[in-house]
């Protein structure tokens, strides 16, 4: 009781300043004991971009490759690159960092799919189409597979992407209704459709574990089914 009443009575003399020490010391610790040791000690606002960055993305890319985006973590890049914690820490903040840089680079590459494939107003704009469609299932088919789902599941929450690609396929649409090659349809309600088949299509043939190969051919069936239920009478009437 006497110990209590005398800590008690040094608690009362402290300073303000003394006290908002105490409160950051504990604080602190709270953090290293939640985060780790390596988090705290290493941490900071300026991280170091550099070769040694891209080295560490670059491995933790084909780690997924071969274990899966759940199964690596920090621990197993320093092991492979044979590197210390700070080196890590120096640059990025943990794994999901580094994951969500990976990520974006796998998108940003899913969109030149579209953003660089350029009409040449002479070739059959179906088939331009087509082509688009199956390189852009074709790497997200298989960056799912390997992924486990967890880019493009936890993408949808942002809405960005799915905006972004309904967003295109309108515009598609929409050309090919005013050079005469699609009738006359509600774009926006054939742009989700073509969005939710793709989409669908991509995670039920990841779920049933067709090979790359039969899932391409798969869609790219279904695909022209749609092609030709957008083309127009004037169109469809001289392909028969």
């Amino acid at each position: 009781m006497r110990i209590f009443k005398k800590i008690t009575k040094k608690i009362l003399m402290l300073t303000k300043k003394e006290i908002s020490v105490i409160i950051f010391i504990m604080f602190s610790a709270h953090r290293v004991l939640k985060n780790g040791v390596h988090e705290m000690a290493f941490s900071n606002d300026k991280k170091i971009v550099d070769n040694i960055s891209e080295e560490i993305i670059n491995k933790f890319t084909d780690m997924i490759y071969t274990k899966g985006v759940n199964n690596v973590t920090v621990k197993d890049i320093l092991k492979e690159m044979d590197m210390t914690n700070r080196v890590f820490y120096n640059r990025f903040q943990n794994i999901e960092e580094v994951f969500s840089i990976v990520r974006q680079r796998l998108m940003d590459r899913t969109r030149k799919c579209i953003d660089e494939a350029k009409y040449d107003g002479k070739s059959d704009y179906c088939d331009y189409l087509t082509s688009i469609a199956i390189s852009v299932i074709e790497q997200t088919y298989e960056n799912k597979v390997y992924f486990s789902g967890y880019t493009y599941e936890n993408d949808e929450l942002n809405n960005s992407y799915r905006q972004w690609w309904i967003e295109k396929i309108t515009e598609l649409i929409r050309y090919g209704i005013d050079i005469g090659v699609f009738r006359d349809v509600n774009v926006n309600l054939m742009s989700y459709s073509v969005w939710c088949y793709c989409r669908s299509f991509n995670s039920c043939s990841v779920g049933d574990n067709l090979s790359t190969q039969d899932a391409l051919l798969a869609f790219k069936m279904g695909f022209e089914c749609l092609m030709r239920g957008l083309k127009s009478d004037k169109i469809a009437g001289a392909k028969t």
